[in-house]
């Protein structure tokens, strides 16, 4: 007779790592060869080129999935603090005005017709040839790539730096660095302010503002809000993120990614629940997230640039409400059997000692998966399940 532990309850089972056959694409990896400084201020991508912005005049570039960086500064002048790009271009800017490159950053035009000489950009949006840009205390607005700008402040805060935008349908949305979050439906000709939970909060801090799903996330002042109808009301979307605070918001596929100070944390729900997906990464203050076709690119503040398969994270599923994981034997003396449904999606696991240090990290697929814990000394463990920790005994 079979000695297990059988769970059934409402979770979203996700742990972050290796399984013991699985390649090193499984956890993150450094990528930052020919990156000095890792005071990263930007991240964005054209094709398969990424590109980071880093410390105060830097731009690196990288064709290889991050395995080799270059400058690709040749034209660009200032701190990038935001990139953007549409149909084949690529658009960054700096205190110095907004900057185009048609050539993967081999060449950089100034694009400032239109813009005052104290624009000092913080920010830019592409969606097609329609572009905004925020600089200090103005909203700018373009429909020929930047050719020719046009001022658009009417009801804008004169004192406030947008920090984000998004679009969704005809309604574009501009996070502010403490006026709050406002949103135009006639490409700026008119702003008004949105709020929270249906009343308007003027002085918030608005880090990142993002449209997946036809719904609206925001991070107001670091917490995230989620709204449904278009800015109208908002409830907050913070389950697992274990009061983490969030500077950027991103997607890929069916997969809301968020960047924290604690670390990078994915949901499969609409933001509905979060998991972390920290695996190997000792320091993860995460500012920027970035992809291109195959990979996944973190920044971690001051630190390094990872690099993740991006098919990888994006295979990793949350399991159903009622799904049963059942572990045994247990105690367990040379072999540990996860068993997850037939049915069940591929999802990961944490191994922890009885001090709660992490010892392994691995993928769980459908059916019986075979965990050898015959190193392990004889005492108790836990394998960590979305926060929580399931008892496992190991015996000589």
């Amino acid at each position: 007779m079979k000695n297990y532990y059988s769970v059934s309850r409402k979770i979203s089972l996700f742990l972050s790592g290796l399984l013991l056959t699985t390649s090193l694409n499984a956890q993150w990896q450094q990528a930052d060869n020919g990156i000095t400084n890792h005071v990263y201020t930007a991240i964005g991508s054209n094709g398969e080129n990424v590109f980071v912005g880093s410390g105060s005049v830097n731009l690196y570039g990288s064709a290889d999935n991050g395995s080799t960086w270059n400058t690709v500064t040749n034209g660009i002048s200032g701190m990038v603090t935001m990139l953007a790009a549409s149909n084949g271009n690529l658009f960054a800017v700096t205190a110095n005005g907004v900057f185009l490159s048609n050539n993967n950053g081999a060449t950089w035009s100034l694009q400032n017709n239109g813009l005052p000489s104290n624009f000092a950009g913080q920010s830019i949006f592409a969606d097609g040839d329609t572009l905004f840009s925020g600089g200090y205390y103005e909203v700018f607005y373009s429909v020929n790539n930047g050719s020719t700008w046009t001022a658009r402040n009417t009801g804008f805060p004169p004192n406030a730096r947008v920090q984000s935008f998004a679009k969704k349908g005809n309604t574009v949305f501009a996070g502010t660095n403490g006026y709050g979050l406002y949103k135009t439906t006639n490409n700026g000709l008119s702003w008004s302010l949105t709020g929270i939970g249906g009343q308007q909060v003027p002085f918030s801090e608005v880090e990142s503002v993002y449209v997946f799903d036809s719904k609206i996330y925001a991070s107001f002042s670091g917490t995230l809000y989620v709204s449904s109808d278009n800015g109208a009301t908002w409830t907050t979307a913070t389950n697992g993120l274990n009061g983490a605070y969030v500077n950027c918001i991103t997607h890929r596929g069916g997969t809301l990614f968020v960047g924290t100070y604690t670390g990078i944390f994915h949901s499969l729900d609409g933001g509905s629940t979060w998991v972390n997906l920290n695996a190997n990464l000792t320091n993860p203050a995460i500012s920027h997230i970035g992809f291109n076709s195959s990979k996944i690119f973190i920044c971690a503040q001051n630190v390094a640039i990872y690099v993740r398969d991006l098919q990888q994270v994006l295979s990793l599923e949350a399991l159903s409400a009622t799904t049963e994981l059942t572990i045994y034997p247990n105690p367990a003396k040379e072999n540990l059997t996860v068993s997850l449904p037939e049915n069940a999606s591929k999802t990961e696991g944490i191994l922890l000692d009885n001090a709660g240090k992490e010892l392994q990290r691995f993928l769980l697929n459908s059916g019986e998966n075979t965990l050898n814990v015959s190193h392990l000394e004889s005492g108790i463990y836990f394998l960590k399940v979305n926060g929580q920790s399931l008892k496992l005994i190991k015996s000589n």
